[in-house]
This record gives C-alpha cells, structure tokens and sequence, in this order.
C-alpha cells in the first residue's frame, strides 16, 4: 500500500518512488548548476549591435565642411533602431541601423511642422540631409565624428 500522498497520488511501488526522487534529485541539481553558469547582471555580454553611439545622446560640438553654422549645439540621440535629432526647432527621427561602420536610415526621417525660418530651419534641413547620406562613424575620445561627402561633425557625449 503506498504511503505517501505522492505515491498514493502516482500509484508508485516503493521502488519505483525511489527511483523518481533520485531522478528528480539529479534534475534539481544539473538545473542549479546550470543556472550557476549563466551570466549575471554584472557580467553580462554587450549586445552584438553595441557601440559608441547606441543609446548615448551627443551635442554637435565641432563641424568641417560646408555646415550651417547653427549645426553647432545640436542635441543627436542614437539608439539601436532610432536617431533622433533637435537643432532648436523641430524635432526629427529616422528608424536606423548600424551598417558596416555606418549610419543607415531604414525608413525616410519624420520632423514635427513648426514651420521653422532662418539658421535653426537650415539647420534642420541640412542635418536631414546629412544623416540620410549614410554617414560614416568613427570613436573619438568622449564622442564620435560622423562623415559624409565633405562634410564631418564631432558629436561630444552629453552628461
């Protein structure tokens, strides 16, 4: 007669309840052990996608080229999909990726309509068309350059 809710529950034989404890036993411990392996908050791997620029914002602090002069101090965000973009007026955002050590923008860029004249709306004009050309990318100390055509923009991390 079984003797445990258990048993009485499964119908288990004595040996056979032996033999599922210990069998649970073992699975409980490999469990544990692999769990033990994982990697913890601490230790986690970076993402494959990570870089200088995923989910940093950046102020415009140094341009070369033929770049509006209102460029300078504009506030550019990356993250893994997005770059968003304020040079004093409107805002604007692209769906992006990381390609090649570029820049690419998956879908065309969205700015709200405030209908903005003079440097902040040249700005904002020329801006888009910059990160539209795919620029490239490259580390730079506490930021990161952008370059398309003639054109190149230091961009220093925001704190």
């Amino acid at each position: 007669m079984p003797s445990s809710t258990f048993e009485r529950t499964f119908h288990l034989e004595a040996g056979h309840s032996r033999r599922v404890v210990a069998g649970l036993v073992v699975l409980g411990t490999a469990a544990t052990l692999l769990v033990g392996m994982l990697p913890g908050p601490a230790e986690a791997e970076e993402p494959a996608h990570a870089d200088p620029l995923t989910n940093r914002g950046f102020t415009v602090t140094a341009t070369q080229g033929a770049v509006p002069d209102a460029v300078h101090g504009a506030q550019i965000s990356f993250t893994d999909q997005l770059v968003a973009i304020y040079a004093g007026c409107n805002s604007i955002t692209a769906p992006a990726v990381w390609s090649h050590g570029n820049l690419e923008l998956t879908a065309p860029a969205r700015t709200t309509r405030m209908a903005c004249d003079g440097p902040s709306g040249d700005a904002e004009r020329w801006l888009t068309a910059f990160v539209t050309a795919t620029p490239a990318w490259v580390a730079a100390g506490d930021g990161v350059v952008l370059r398309a055509g003639d054109a190149a923009l230091t961009l220093t991390r925001r704190r």
